[in-house]
């Protein structure tokens, strides 16, 4: 699979890819005088929000990436309900990146039907963790026997450091060296952005050549740990919109999480803030810990 595009490594003095999270597909039209000079912003776009268009696709004036919506589609709305799956198809999900890569364009990459292993989305399946890593496996090599021409990332799943690398391990197994991909997705991590092993593992696999996404990660991962990453992603400032409506200059509306304003100040302060601190590795708290097994 060829590495994809806009992707350098975040050890050779270059600042990781931050991925703005929005709400809805049409930001990929970049319409409004508020995306003057932000086109190159690369986006980071629902698959469950994408499948609601059945006709007409937005055409992209950007890059952009696929988020798989695992979480959504695998967390249990009532205890009532059956045990959570992927209920749609890997061969839809094909045919769906296939056009979104064909009418859309400008797409990077799209994650895998992956299988998190967060406490509720265990408890919505029913399965173990290590059931999690399987299914995410064999789902990996399903969806790239299908499609071995699409850029689609594989997502390393786990909960304890021992847990993630023992996935490495079943990837392995299985004939797939993440340390040969163009880019693996570190799942489970979004709420876990403070977890000092947590950033301890990124260092550890970043080290060993894996060259890593972070799904959901924003200020608090990316200060720590931005230098070891290639891309990460987030839609944190949508809850924070919704919390300080006009929190930055010229939004007046009453509710800003879905206002593309907010979204690009938020952005460009990450990227020249938090970013140019991650670069230089300046992550004491680190430097001062010491990591689990």
């Amino acid at each position: 699979m060829a590495a994809p595009p806009g992707h350098p490594r975040a050890d050779d003095g270059h600042r990781p890819v931050f991925l703005l999270g929005a709400p809805e597909p049409s930001w990929l039209r970049r319409e409004g005088s508020v995306w003057e000079g932000n086109e190159h912003i690369p986006l980071f776009v629902s698959y469950s929000r994408m499948r609601r268009l059945q006709h007409t696709l937005p055409r992209a004036r950007g890059p952009w990436a696929l988020d798989s919506s695992g979480y959504m589609h695998l967390r249990r709305r009532s205890p009532t309900d059956p045990p959570a799956r992927w209920s749609i198809e890997p061969q839809r999900y094909i045919d769906d990146i296939r056009r979104y890569r064909a009418e859309v364009g400008q797409l990077l990459w799209a994650a895998q039907m992956d299988y998190m292993v967060e406490a509720e989305i265990r408890a919505s399946t029913g399965l173990s963790t290590l059931e999690h890593q399987r299914l995410t496996t064999e789902n990996l090599l399903l969806l790239r026997s299908l499609a071995p021409e699409l850029p689609i990332v594989p997502s390393l799943q786990g909960w304890t450091p021992g847990e993630y690398r023992r996935h490495r391990r079943m990837y392995a197994a299985a004939g797939i060296d993440l340390r040969e991909e163009p880019l693996v997705g570190l799942g489970s991590v979004c709420r876990r952005q403070a977890s000092i092993p947590i950033h301890f593992l990124i260092k550890e696999l970043a080290e060993d050549g894996i060259r890593l996404h972070a799904y959901g990660f924003g200020i608090p991962g990316l200060s720590m740990s931005g230098h070891h990453l290639v891309s990460a992603d987030s839609q944190a400032w949508s809850l924070n919109a919704r919390r300080n409506p006009g929190g930055f200059p010229q939004c007046t509306h009453r509710s800003c999480s879905y206002c593309p304003r907010w979204a690009l100040a938020w952005h460009r302060d990450i990227v020249d803030r938090d970013l140019a601190t991650a670069v230089h590795g300046n992550t004491p708290a680190l430097r001062a810990s010491t990591p689990a097994p």
